[in-house]
């Protein structure tokens, strides 16, 4: 028995752990659904406060790096 696609949330230790599970998804969608998270992750953290930080760690590589996910 399946529930379908299912979204799961919970702490661990200190950490939020979050787990999706896509039982009838293709690889390609798979590969979609990667993408789109991690473009998602990154833009969040480009926008937040916490991007000045990493500007001063690494500003060149990290905007080089960026440019070509997003091409």
């Amino acid at each position: 028995m399946t529930l379908g696609n299912s979204l799961f949330v919970f702490t661990f230790y200190r950490y939020t752990h979050i787990e999706a599970e896509c039982p009838f998804m293709t690889y390609e969608d798979l590969l979609s659904r990667l993408e789109d998270l991690v473009c998602d992750v990154v833009d969040r953290v480009l926008k937040s406060p916490a991007a000045s930080l990493l500007y001063q760690v690494n500003p060149v590589r990290l905007m080089f790096h960026w440019q070509l996910l997003v091409l």
